[in-house]
């Protein structure tokens, strides 16, 4: 699965963009032009190796964001089998983390 679009936050800060999803799915989240994280399947153990973990387990990258103003954001997602889940979730030093709400999301058709 890939979803494309924009995230245009409500006040200016250091965010730190959490990707929450089961430990054996891979999924890689793009945001702007240079923040990047990733987990991906190990071949030989069926493992995950996260580029940036939490002490709870989901990936993270601390982007700055501007008030109002469009970033685009990409994020792939692959679970190899049962249930599936992916959340994205977002905070910073005066919002607790929280799921990313749909009004700050925009998408293009088709994604």
């Amino acid at each position: 699965m890939e979803w494309s679009g924009w995230l245009s936050p409500n006040s200016s800060s250091l965010y730190r963009i959490h990707v929450d999803s089961y430990a054996a799915a891979f999924h890689e989240l793009q945001v702007g032009s240079e923040a990047r994280i990733a987990s991906e399947f190990l071949p030989t153990e069926g493992t995950l190796h996260n580029t940036q973990e939490d002490i709870e387990g989901e990936t993270y990258v601390d982007v700055w964001l501007e008030a109002g103003v469009l970033v685009p954001v990409r994020l792939r997602y692959a679970q190899k089998l049962g249930e599936t889940k992916v959340r994205l979730l977002w905070e910073n030093d005066k919002m607790e983390r929280v799921v990313i709400d749909a009004e700050q999301l925009y998408h293009t058709l088709g994604s």
